[in-house]
């Protein structure tokens, strides 16, 4: 008597027949491979994300979805690989979009389908599927050589992962080169699903073999409850497609599943929680800071960073290119900046107070400094284009200023609530000649926009560098940033030996990801093995307190209840809720709400070299008032927190003590928005 599965090969057979596998007449796609095998095993647990048209028990039926953002919100949700069911009757799929969800996830793809013909394998190959499912029932049923398809499978270069229903064909799928393993948890004669199938199985196997490689639990999952339960029943990831789709947010629902990991989950590359999980998936030291930072990026963005780093670490040896940048810099951009005693300021707060004034320099902001030097890297990496992510504005201000004088076209990506307070700077990038991308989705603020430049560059990386702004991301990016923002600690302590002929008794900035405060602390930090009075500084990273940290509502991830995880590429601390989401920010300053923090901060904060400290939106709108009427200097509002932070410094120190704060930015993109809070001043 016919079952379930006898009306799925006979459909699959029907698909053959009709020639839907034939690529004779058809355009190959232009797409990079990728290994399913390895992204599996960089984890602990997987999460293996399906884009699937209809469910095979009849509990859901689109007539179309929308791809391309099913695959950005499956990347955005940490997971590991996407499945596309290519099945175009029952399961209404289209072997036209493996190629679509390749370009907008960057993850590697299995191609599933009921395959019975070497047709299937062929087609796999050629749409760009870097893995493909078979199916030991369909094997049987069908007559076929399993050995033979796999060996098919990887002539074509597809990786294979084999599913599995009773110990029968998993003990058969151990003797074969098959990368990977599944365990089906539903019947496919009856359709009926049952989780503890697969802990039955493992159980049961464990006691006569090793299973030797990833192995995969497949249907049923429905929760974060449920895949935890498979984790620990010796499951190596869970694929799931239905408890997805039948979500109200698919993004937000493999967000959960993924988060079974740890407890913890991550909205673009992945959430790992455990430094030495993390210590293994690293292979070079060389990009880390203690047990942070590394390079958490889809496989294919991994030469492309290494490329990266190599150009960086032959530019900063090449005289030609420092010549040029530090003629930049110099006739360009306005350096040296000064260290400005503000003796006002200083009076009123009860100790030396000197401003490092990076808000002199072109466009307002030392971002510039870092534009400069990675737009010069994009023209030596032959890119060009570039693109950027900006919370404040300043950063794609000074982007699309550095793309203008280079030459190069410029994309900025800026969250709605950004760019709505920051409606001035949006007009500055239109007017450099840059198409500025509003991005509505999420928090709509700077994290947001950072996901849509990281998707952008994923998808474009051979004829776009993305200009990270600050000290974060993957490997080698926040050594890239700290390289060009240090000319701001080495002017400082020239300065400073010059006003005081001594070196300062503290150091203070602001913190959000934390380019402007590693610039200062970072030839300090430096140069601590040689100079023991840089030992005996002070170093203070002030956060975003927002409304308070018992609020909830703030962007302290080092002085407030961050937590480790991996965020936008790279290890550091993160704030994120009860359910291990990612956690939406609250801050009076654009540039600095932002839910994580670069990774050398984060290693600075756990050795305690670094004190980082909070100050709320008031306290900052308090030193924005102050400083402009001390100084006659309107400060922008995330110095303004550095500020913020000097009269609880002083209460401690000696009158005659001296601070370096750096004054990151200038103060006029703030004036309307503090206008509104403050009603006039």
């Amino acid at each position: 008597m016919a079952d379930i599965l006898d009306r799925f090969i006979g459909q699959a057979r029907e698909n053959v027949a009709s020639g839907y596998y034939d690529t004779r007449n058809a355009s190959r796609p232009g797409v990079k491979k990728a290994s399913l095998l390895r992204a599996l095993k960089r984890n602990s647990f997987s999460l293996i994300a399906e884009i699937k048209h209809a469910s095979p028990a009849g509990e859901y039926s689109f007539e179309s979805i929308d791809v391309p953002a099913a695959a950005s919100a499956f990347r955005e949700a940490g997971a590991d690989a996407v499945s596309v069911v290519v099945e175009p009757k029952i399961f209404r799929g289209n072997l036209g979009h493996i190629p679509i969800v390749k370009e907008h996830s960057g993850l590697p793809v299995l191609f599933k389908d009921f395959v019975l013909d070497e047709r299937q394998i062929e087609a796999a190959a050629f749409y760009g599927a870097d893995c493909i499912l078979l199916v030991a029932s369909v094997a049987k049923r069908c007559g076929f050589d399993l050995d033979n398809f796999i060996g098919k499978a990887h002539s074509l270069g597809l990786e294979v992962l084999l599913e599995c229903y009773d110990s029968a064909e998993l003990k058969q799928a151990l003797l074969t080169k098959a990368d990977v393993l599944g365990i089906n948890n539903r019947d496919l004669k009856t359709l009926k699903v049952d989780l503890g199938h697969t802990k039955r199985l493992v159980e049961e196997i464990s006691k006569a073999a090793t299973i030797d490689r990833p192995l995969i639990s497949e249907s049923g999952v429905r929760s974060r409850q449920d895949a935890e339960f498979l984790m620990a029943a010796g499951a190596g990831g869970i694929l799931v497609g239905t408890a997805i789709w039948k979500s109200d947010d698919i993004g937000a629902k493999a967000r959960e599943l993924k988060a079974a990991k740890t407890g913890q989950s991550n909205p673009v590359q992945g959430h790992f929680s455990g430094v030495e999980m993390a210590k293994e998936l690293q292979e070079s030291q060389k990009s880390r800071f203690g047990d942070f930072g590394g390079m958490f990026v889809p496989e294919l963005l991994v030469p492309v960073l290494e490329s990266l780093e190599r150009e960086f670490e032959k530019a900063i040896c090449d005289k030609a290119f420092n010549a040029e940048l530090n003629g930049l810099l110099s006739h360009y951009a306005g350096r040296p900046t000064p260290l400005y005693f503000a003796s006002n300021l200083s009076r009123k707060i009860g100790m030396k107070i000197y401003l490092k004034r990076e808000d002199l320099l072109h466009t307002g902001s030392h971002k510039i400094n870092n534009t400069l030097g990675q737009c010069l890297l994009a023209k030596r990496l032959d890119k060009s284009r570039v693109i950027a992510e900006t919370g404040a504005g300043q950063h794609g201000v000074a982007t699309a200023t550095a793309a203008a004088l280079l030459g190069l076209k410029c994309t900025v990506y800026m969250g709605t609530d950004d760019a709505k307070r920051q409606g001035l700077n949006v007009y500055r990038m239109k007017l450099l000649g840059a198409e500025v991308k509003i991005v509505d989705a999420g928090s709509r603020t700077l994290k947001d926009a950072i996901n849509e430049a990281m998707r952008d560059y994923a998808a474009n990386f051979d004829t776009t560098h993305y200009v990270l702004g600050s000290a974060l991301g993957p490997h080698p990016y926040p050594g890239i940033v700290r390289h060009f923002q240090s000319i701001i600690g080495s002017e400082a302590m020239e300065q400073i030996m010059e006003a005081e002929g001594r070196l300062p008794d503290y150091l203070v900035a602001c913190v959000g990801g934390g380019s402007n405060s590693i610039g200062l602390f970072g030839p300090f930090l430096d140069s601590e093995a040689a100079n023991a009075g840089c030992a005996g500084i002070k170093m203070f990273g002030v956060e975003a307190g927002g409304h308070g940290i018992g609020s909830g509502k703030h962007a302290a991830r080092l002085s407030g209840d961050g937590q480790k995880g991996v965020l936008h590429g790279t290890m550091t601390y993160l704030l994120e809720d009860e359910n291990g989401q990612v956690r939406d920010t609250h801050s009076v300053s654009a540039g600095l709400d932002y839910p994580a923090v670069g990774p050398e901060h984060s290693m600075l904060h756990e050795k305690g070299r670094v004190k980082y400290v909070n100050v709320t939106d008031e306290e900052a709108l308090d030193a924005f008032k102050l400083l402009s009427e001390c100084e006659g200097i309107i400060p922008a509002l995330e110095s303004a927190h550095a500020i913020a932070y000097l009269p609880k410094i002083a209460a401690q120190a000696k009158k005659d003590e001296a601070a370096i704060v750096c004054l990151s930015g200038r103060g006029d993109k703030d004036v309307e928005q503090v206008s509104k809070i403050t009603g006039g001043l």
